[in-house]
Order: structure tokens, then sequence, then C-alpha cells
């Protein structure tokens, strides 16, 4: 399949039917930890990328097969906002297929557009990310087109939650050096004041991102940081088990399917093994087989260990 991919499993969403609207690495933000790998097309500036008629029929034929998953989540490539045919592709889940929940991943540099507001209204979580309250912190971890600014985005996330009637929660990478002090946690606890989500996630390092210099929070430094955001609502984000059977939605094909999902972000054996729809043992064949013929690379990252696509590792 060229737009849907999964399910994956997901550290905040589940088991997550993933829908990529964007051609690789398309982004407003070039983000340090981005485990797609750094961006190539630096935009602000929306488009349909890709026919949105034909993501629908892709999506369609997916969703015939009724897949167990918690959500069919916008996230992949880049900026999910940034096609302007997100909006009409909601409407058909919702319209359609009710029974799915609907996750929308942003980096929020488009919440403020009124379209954009109307668009992924019916959404019924969206997640926008926070990972700078200053400038210096902003700039330097999210690395954004030269048109969009820190307060710019964080007000727009407060239009957007105004009249969003959905849940939204707010993601916050940190990133010890650089986002961690008391002046930056001060920061980013107003701009979270100003917008009101429903919670605060917690994120840290947890796949191979576009540099090497970033650092793992220790569990006291993210207590610390939880602590001082009170009384906002913030939730540290755990690494899930894996368990139940696997299911998915392209293993017609296990070779190209461990291609595809290694090919969107950094994975371990167990999300190719729930992609593929297989066991542990197979998946660790098919991963060994690529290895050897170049295709993909293995890398640690905090002890695990992440597979990617040679050709897209910076």
């Amino acid at each position: 399949m060229k737009y849907i991919f999964g399910p994956i499993q997901s550290r905040r969403l589940g088991s997550s039917l993933g829908i990529d609207l964007l051609p690789y690495k398309t982004c407003s933000f070039d983000c340090v930890y981005c485990e797609c790998g750094c961006t190539t097309n630096l935009t602000n500036i929306r488009s349909e990328f890709y026919p949105t008629e034909d993501v629908i029929n892709e999506l369609a034929d997916c969703l015939m097969q009724k897949p167990r998953i918690d959500y069919i989540t916008f996230s992949g490539s880049g900026e999910p906002t940034l096609h302007t045919g997100i909006g009409r592709i909601i409407d058909y889940i919702k319209d359609n297929h009710p029974e799915y929940r609907v996750a929308v991943l942003t980096n929020g540099t488009l919440l403020g557009d009124i379209h954009v507001q109307k668009e992924i209204s019916r959404a019924d979580v969206v997640i926008p990310s926070i990972d700078g309250a200053t400038s210096q912190s902003f700039e330097k971890i999210c690395r954004p087109d030269p048109s969009v600014h820190v307060e710019q985005t964080i007000d727009g996330i407060a239009a957007f939650r105004r009249m969003y009637k959905g849940i939204m929660i707010v993601e916050i990478f940190i990133i010890p050096g650089v986002n961690d002090s008391d002046a930056e946690i001060n920061a980013l606890k107003s701009a979270c004041e100003r917008i009101s989500p429903d919670s605060i996630q917690l994120n840290y390092l947890a796949r191979p991102g576009c540099v090497d210099w970033i650092d793992i929070p220790s569990e006291q430094k993210l207590i610390e940081i939880k602590n001082r955001l009170s009384p906002l609502h913030v939730q540290l984000i755990e690494r899930r088990e894996l368990s139940g059977e696997s299911e998915s939605t392209m293993n017609d094909d296990p070779e190209e399917a461990v291609m595809m999902v290694v090919g969107r972000r950094s994975v371990t054996i167990e999300d190719i093994a729930l992609t593929v729809g297989t066991d542990r043992n197979r998946a660790v064949s098919f991963v060994e087989d690529l290895i050897k013929r170049g295709l993909i690379q293995k890398t640690l990252v905090g002890g695990e260990v992440y597979y990617s696509l040679v050709k897209k590792r910076i």
C-alpha cells in the first residue's frame, strides 16, 4: 500500500493504523529527534501532495478487512495538516466507519488556520507538539521553516483548542540540556496553561533521530519536570509491551511489508512482527536477510535495537 501503513504498536495510542499523506520527508519542521530522518522539503505551504481520492480508496479497501485497531492515525513522513485533503479523509472515516477513532499527530504550525481547524475538528484526538516555548529551544529542536515562529505556533494551538470539542494532548519531547532548565520548563508551563489541553505527555528519545547528540533524560528528571508542570495533568510515556495476536493489513508480501514499515520510521523487531502479522522468530529471519542484502541496518538506542532503511539514515 502507498498511503496506509501498519498496524503499528504505538507507545501513545496502542495499535495504530497509519495514514501518510506526504512524500518523504515533507514538513514545516526539521526536528532533531525525528524518527523519519531529516526533512528534505521544508515548507509550511499546504498542497494536495497525493490525490485525496486515491488515499480514500486505499483506506476503504483496508477498512473492509475490519482490522482490530485502537486508532487510525494521521502521521508518517511529515506534517499531515499540510495536505489540503485531510478534512475529506477524516469525514470519510467518521461518515462510513464511525467505529474507528481518529488521531492527528501534528507539530501545530497550521492549527491557527481556520480552514485546518475546521478540517480536523472531527478527529477524536489531536496531539500537537510543543518542544520549545522560547525562541532558542524552539529553533534548536524544531529547526522550523523560516515562516514559522514559536509565539505564532503556540497562539495557533491555543486558538484551535478554544473551538475543538475532542481530546487534545500536548506532547513535549524532553532533550536534556536544551529544554529542561528551570526557565525552559516555566515557559513550557506558561504555554500549556494558555492552551489548556486535556493532558500533557512527556516524551523522550526512544528511536534513532536525525542527530547523535540527544541524551535520554533520567526517570528522576522526568518526574521533576512533571512536578514542576503541576497542577496540569501530565503523563510520562512508558514503553508498551506487545501482547495478544498480531494482525496485519498487508501480509501478502512480508518482505514488502517489512520494507514499508522500516522505510517510514525506525522500528523494533516487535513492531515488524506486528506489522507483518507473524511471530518474532520469522520477523528476525526477514530482517537478517534484508540486512545481508544491504537494504536495512540496525541502530542501538537506549539498549534496544532499531531497524531502518540504509538510504534514509543520516
